[in-house]
């Protein structure tokens, strides 16, 4: 796996690192689209949540074309006002081992009173 180009494929996507919300909105969260090769194709992405979890509820998203790594968007519904930092690690799908070599992503989730 060329963790190199990975890595910088994530630091280079229009991929929103801070967003806000307000109480009752739907959210779509765009994550990084890498293509799918002989070197990334047991590659996944594991979102955890930390921080007022309890803020917003996750959908399952949409269903995906062939060629991308899921999930590719984190889709929710902001239930109450508080702040929520979703951190994205890299991890082999066979062995659900974290690929150290592939440095994590955060997203800050910011959600407001209406």
């Amino acid at each position: 796996m060329d963790t190199h180009k990975i890595n910088a494929m994530l630091q280079t996507s229009l991929m929103p690192h801070h967003c806000t919300a307000k109480v009752g909105d739907r959210l779509h969260i765009r994550l990084p689209h890498i293509p799918m090769t002989r070197y990334t194709e047991f590659l996944c992405f594991e979102p955890e949540k930390q921080g007022d979890i309890d803020c917003f509820a996750e959908e399952p998203p949409a269903e995906e074309g062939e060629g991308l790594l899921l999930p590719s968007e984190i889709v929710g519904r902001a239930l109450r006002p508080g702040r929520l930092h979703i951190i994205v690690n890299a991890s082999d799908s066979s062995s659900g081992a974290r690929v150290s070599e592939i440095e994590p992503f955060s997203i800050v989730i910011d959600i407001q009173e209406t």
